[in-house]
Order: structure tokens, then sequence, then C-alpha cells
């Protein structure tokens, strides 16, 4: 094996560690809330289990690489696309946003009303079409996790 390959599997172990981690700490507290008498609903839990797999999507994208061409995953190809379609644009619109990243409108709505840490949009004018820079929103996302 080559130190390119070697360095990548480093990578992806490291990431796959973080992410693990990172998984675990939110059952624990999910479990911690229903404990103390909150509960969730089937629609928080769907939202959380999609941004937990799509945690994956990058580490999964840099094992398939290191396989040769005919052994790869179709659809870890797929995902590695859409990410390319999705860094290849610089601003997306709220239709576009709700394809990519699994959000309904409602639900952008709310983040972008936040107090803290508001979800970043640009708005020409009050009332007018609502666009994202996929920059500040990788970002925000890459916040969100940490």
């Amino acid at each position: 094996m080559d130190k390119k390959s070697k360095e990548i599997i480093k990578e992806v172990i490291e990431n796959i560690l973080y992410l693990r981690e990172h998984h675990l700490n939110k059952i624990k507290t999910i479990q911690n809330l229903k404990n103390n008498g909150k509960g969730f609903t089937l629609n928080e839990i769907k939202k959380e289990v999609k941004k937990m797999a799509e945690d994956f999507r990058k580490p999964l994208i840099k094992l398939n690489h290191l396989l040769e061409k005919k052994e790869q995953y179709q659809e870890v190809i797929d995902l590695e696309q859409q990410m390319k379609k999705i860094q290849s644009k610089k601003n997306i619109t709220v239709k576009e946003f709700s394809e990519i990243y699994n959000i309904s409108k409602t639900s952008q709505q709310n983040y972008r009303g936040r107090l803290n840490d508001p979800l970043p949009y640009h708005q020409k004018v009050e009332g007018g079409k609502i666009v994202y820079v996929v920059e500040e929103v990788e970002k925000w996302f890459d916040n969100q996790h940490k």
C-alpha cells in the first residue's frame, strides 16, 4: 500500500471515530431527555437520524476511492456526484436546499429565525427570494456538530 493510501485510511479512521463518539453522545442526550420526561416526535427523531447519516458521507467517499473502479459502490459514487453538484454551485435556493440537505422549508425558516447561531441566508428585499451561499451553509453545518 502506498503512502497516500495509508494517509487516507488514517484520516477516514479518525473521521469515523470522531463521528462515532459524537453520535454516541447524541444518543445519550436523547436517552437522558427521554428519561426526564421530555419525549421526541417521530419527525425530530427522523431528522436526527438523517443528520447522522450525512456525517458518514465524506468518509465513505474516501474509502470508496481506495477500491479499484470496478469494485466501487454505486451508491457512494452517487453521493459523491451529489456533493460535487453542491460544491460547484455558489448559491442555492430554498428548494435546492431542501433537496440537498433534506430539510423542509419550514425548518429552514425556524433555523433562519434563531437568536443564537441562525442559518445564514441572503435576501435582497423584504419578502423577496431567499438564497443561501453554499460555503456559509457548509460552515454553519460544521459548527452545528461541535
